[in-house]
């Protein structure tokens, strides 16, 4: 019986204070943001594992591909090749929660380039055309 009351008083004191601060601050608790977009856990560094051209592996041609989600809607894709220059490319993104889609936007000399894609459970792939050929790029969060 004492554990039930402490329960009950842990959460009534939880709920005090969550609604006592929104109280006494002048912030309506319908106006504040979910937990989600208060979080932001898509945030952080990706490890590429998986990348094919026309269906064909090409990941085992590159030491390591990264995409770094920061926070400020930046984002910085790093492609180390086993033989050649370091790739780099830097472009802004939006993250849309309802629909568990991310928007990249980059440029590349005079022109901008847009694609949304679906990222749900810290795991998207990026499909787009690359000299009329198609390149998938699947992403996780780096452990």
């Amino acid at each position: 019986m004492k554990r039930k009351i402490k329960k009950i008083g842990c959460l009534i004191l939880i709920l005090l204070c969550f609604f006592g601060t929104t109280a006494f601050t002048g912030c309506k608790t319908s106006e504040l943001s979910s937990l989600y977009s208060l979080t932001k856990p898509y945030i952080g560094v990706y490890e590429c594992e998986s990348a094919t051209l026309e269906g064909k592996d090409i990941l085992s041609r590159f030491k390591i591909v990264t995409l770094e989600l920061k926070e400020g809607g930046t984002f910085l894709v790093i492609a180390k090749p086993k033989f050649g220059f370091t790739v780099r490319q830097e472009g802004n993104y939006s993250f849309d929660e309802k629909a568990k889609t991310i928007t990249m936007t980059a440029t590349r000399g005079k022109k901008k380039y847009e694609k949304t894609f679906p990222a749900d459970g810290g795991v998207f792939a990026v499909s787009t055309s690359l000299g009329g050929r198609e390149l998938v790029l699947k992403f996780s969060v780096k452990t």
